[in-house]
Formats: structure tokens, C-alpha cells, sequence
């Protein structure tokens, strides 16, 4: 059996980058669908995605500034235009907003 000391060491606390925005699933999903609807935000999904800190740049669904020690999702614009950037969380309702409603338009009655 091996035993373990770790009497002598120093011990650093890691801390995981948080990721997610401050607005609740139901406002994310609905501006995401506002972003779809408006054409601001692609309906499609794209090929590439990146990740890493965030640029303190705007979450193109909640309009937070994504700041440094959180994580920051970007995707190419399929259009040309400048790439997106996105919380993770608001990066995964705009992929459900997209394909749940996938030709712009949406059930006026849905309260999701």
C-alpha cells in the first residue's frame, strides 16, 4: 500500500474561470431569438469555434462585457463580418434558438 504526505508542500488553490452570464435562461433565449429574428445573429451554425479568456469584449446574445477571467466562446461570422463572442451558456441558447426556430420566425405563445 503507498501512503502520502503533504505535510511539507505549498499548495496553490486553482480556481476555475466562471463562465456565465448574469441574466436568467428565459431573457438569454429571448434576446438570442431577437438577435436570430433581427439578422444580427446568424440562424446557422458555424464550423470553427474558439475559446480561451475573455477579450472584454460584448456576448453578442446578453451584451455583458466579457471579462478576463471569464471564458469567451468566438465563431466566425458565416456572413463576413466580425466574429462573434459568447458566454458559453449564451453560445449554447443561441445553438438552441437557432435550431429550435430555424426559419426566424417563432411561436408567439412560448414562454421557454
Amino acid at each position: 500500500m503507498m501512503s502520502v504526505s503533504l505535510s511539507a508542500h505549498s499548495w496553490t488553490k486553482v480556481h476555475a474561470m466562471p463562465s456565465e452570464p448574469y441574466l436568467q435562461e428565459r431573457e438569454l433565449r429571448r434576446r438570442a431569438r431577437e438577435e436570430i429574428e433581427s439578422g444580427r445573429l446568424p440562424k446557422s451554425l458555424t464550423a470553427s469555434i474558439w475559446g480561451g479568456r475573455g477579450s472584454g469584449l460584448p456576448c453578442a446574445v446578453c451584451g455583458d462585457h466579457i471579462q478576463s477571467d471569464r471564458v469567451e466562446y468566438e465563431i466566425d461570422d458565416p456572413r463576413g463580418g466580425e466574429p462573434f463572442r459568447f458566454h458559453p451558456t449564451c453560445h449554447t441558447v443561441w445553438q438552441l434558438e437557432g435550431a429550435l426556430h430555424p426559419s426566424g420566425s417563432h411561436d408567439t405563445a412560448c414562454h421557454c
